[in-house]
């Protein structure tokens, strides 16, 4: 689980599959979790305003210094990345006043003021239920603070993948069953990308034209040729190669050439490769994944 964002583009990263687990069950059950120290951070879940919050400092509904999200609060302390989670500090105080605000939550970092009409106080208790007014202790004016609603929409990201080792001079076999098995589950879909990657280049090349994305993964699972259709610096093809179908950027079908390619079906060694030449490839791990 990542955590980042403008204050800090690479963020800070939870690695412990369990805690991760239960944070996004936690996250998903709308139930409290933590918190769990591990390293430099204490992880926590817990109510803040009308939703959950996830939070690395170990304190829910809190105004401190690290990494928290809190969408549902109700009003403008949101959280932060790598920063101060609130618009202002609040402290309890059982003083009459805390500055010129009222008791019992106020600013600690309110700027200097005259009188209480010139003090702008949060309100804001522990379990994050934020006031619309602020009372003043010495006058009856009353000021409204507007709440900020912010809608977060969550896009899901569906991937079916082919993920296979080949080795040097060997024929497939396993791989070609999975190939199979992988083709079989490419439903039309409203598919967004499609990416050729593995062991001699782990970013490998993206297709981004969904319409091609959607024809290659139709010709692959109904068995039928497509293209080539050239976008940019690639050639995008289906075809028969041995007793199954393969899918290449070079634009051929069964050839050897260098670029990308996998025919996991073909009954020989010549099972194509990535960013490399096609035939005799040298072991790799080779990954085809479509995206929706």
């Amino acid at each position: 689980m990542t955590m980042k964002g403008t204050n800090n583009a690479v963020g800070i990263t939870l690695t412990n599959a369990t805690v991760v687990a239960a944070i996004a069950q936690a996250l998903r059950t709308n139930t409290t979790y933590g918190p769990v120290s591990l390293g430099l951070y204490s992880w926590a879940v817990g109510v803040c305003g009308s939703g959950y919050e996830v939070t690395s400092t170990g304190s829910i509904c809190a105004c401190n210094t690290g990494y928290t999200i809190r969408p549902c609060i109700g009003n403008w302390n949101w959280g932060a990345i790598d920063g101060y989670t609130c618009s202002y500090d609040v402290e309890d105080t059982t003083s009459s006043s805390c500055g010129c605000c009222p008791a019992p939550w106020c600013p600690t970092r309110a700027e200097s003021c005259s009188s209480n009409v010139d003090c702008e106080c949060l309100w804001m208790t522990v379990t994050g239920d934020a006031s619309t007014t602020t009372s003043r202790t010495t006058t009856t004016t009353t000021t409204t603070i507007p709440r900020i609603t912010t809608t977060v929409s969550a896009q899901r990201i569906n991937t079916i993948t082919y993920s296979q080792n080949f080795t040097v001079s060997g024929t497939p076999s396993d791989q070609c069953t999975a190939w199979e098995v992988f083709r079989a589950q490419l439903i039309a879909q409203p598919y967004t990308l499609m990416t050729m990657k593995g062991t001699n280049n782990a970013v490998g090349i993206t297709l981004t034209n969904a319409t091609v994305v959607a024809a290659i993964a139709q010709a692959l699972r109904t068995n039928t040729t497509y293209g080539p259709v050239s976008l940019d610096l690639y050639s995008w093809a289906v075809g028969v190669c041995g007793s199954g179908y393969e899918v290449t950027s070079t634009g051929s079908i069964c050839a050897c050439n260098t670029g990308y390619t996998i025919r996991p079906c073909i009954g020989n060694w010549n099972w194509g490769a990535i960013d490399g030449y096609t035939c005799s490839a040298s072991s790799q791990t080779m990954t085809l994944i479509f995206q929706y």
